[in-house]
């Protein structure tokens, strides 16, 4: 059963909506970015104004102009996750990376137990591809309208990589 909650904000100059839908199991990103903890699907319609109201104060940073960081989330089953947050004048791009890579003895075990989540979650990926550094580059491509990135760049050192993205 899902429930869904409608607030009306006022931030700066202009009036902002935002939709938090209580977490359900169809984990469904159309939607907006589903997480655990907090249990909300923050709606793609958030703006900058609304982060603060969605997470507590002290989970949140803004690390750069349209770019918030927010700390200790729990996104599908992994905990001690960030989640940052990109705008245009709403949310763009949802990525996620771990707290600590500091229990895995590779970014690669941390991409298998992500990936494993992932597909158990949304299915196989619509594109799989190999990287120039031989590492699996998975696209799930939802409904034309959001797209889901995972893969490992090697680019200065190992880097996993996984995001939401308005198609």
């Amino acid at each position: 059963m899902k429930v869904l909650l409608h607030l009306s904000l006022s931030g700066g100059n202009q009036e902002g909506d935002i939709s938090i839908m209580y977490y359900d199991k169809a984990k469904k990103p159309l939607l907006g970015i589903p997480l655990e903890k907090p249990q909300v699907t923050v709606s793609w319609s958030c703006t900058e104004d609304d982060v603060y109201s969605v997470f507590q104060a002290s989970n949140v940073e803004c690390i750069a102009e349209k770019y918030y960081l927010i700390t200790d989330i729990t996104f599908l089953g992994n905990k001690h996750c960030n989640m940052g947050l990109y705008f245009n004048s709403t949310i763009v791009k949802a990525s996620f990376s771990r707290a600590s890579y500091g229990g895995y003895s590779s970014f690669i075990c941390s991409y298998n137990e992500f990936q494993e989540a992932i597909v158990n979650s949304y299915g196989s990926p619509t594109t799989v591809k190999m990287s120039d550094d031989s590492f699996p580059y998975c696209v799930w491509n939802i409904e034309k309208r959001v797209n889901l990135y995972h893969y490992v760049l090697d680019r200065f050192g190992l880097e996993e990589h996984l995001y939401f993205e308005k198609a």
